[in-house]
């Protein structure tokens, strides 16, 4: 799926965060965003862009050190399924 504009990425808390990309994830995903594990929940596509909702995800059991996972402000994607 592509991106044309923006990403519009959706929290349980409410907060809600904004990010330019070329590409979404798909429903199931497994994403790192802020130091936590979120699983994407929902996808729609808008006229304003591209939408999706996480709930809490797993922890990761994988022993590599942070620095070896992507960089999610650089590149929005899967990190770990669960």
């Amino acid at each position: 799926m592509l991106v044309s504009d923006l990403l519009t990425v959706r929290y349980p808390s409410g907060d809600t965060e904004f990010r330019m990309s070329e590409s979404a994830p798909k429903v199931g995903d497994v994403l790192k965003r802020n130091g936590d594990n979120w699983i994407v929940e929902e996808v729609v596509e808008t006229i304003r862009g591209t939408q999706i909702t996480l709930r809490p995800g797993v922890k990761l059991t994988d022993d590599k050190p942070d620095d070896d996972k992507p960089d999610d402000d650089k590149r929005l994607g899967v990190v770990a399924e669960p």
